[in-house]
């Protein structure tokens, strides 16, 4: 998914996806309570963006702003 969505939003920075597995504690799934609907933009080791969906829908003008804001960068 993480890839998929580089592609069809034509971003060129890296993407990583946290797998979630059930028979090991997974620390980032812990700490941020991020599967299965919540993703994050971490840009220099801090939080640059955290999509929080309503109604399981996005609103992405903040997403598309931070990723602009850090290719600019």
């Amino acid at each position: 998914m993480a890839t998929r969505f580089a592609q069809e939003n034509d971003y060129k920075g890296r993407v990583f996806c946290d797998l979630v597995e059930e028979k090991k504690k997974d620390p980032f799934e812990s700490y941020y309570a991020a599967w299965p609907t919540r993703f994050y933009v971490i840009h220099q080791g801090k939080m640059g963006f955290i999509a929080q969906p309503e109604s399981a829908t996005y609103e992405l003008d903040g997403l598309r702003e931070t990723l602009d804001n850090i290719l600019l960068v």
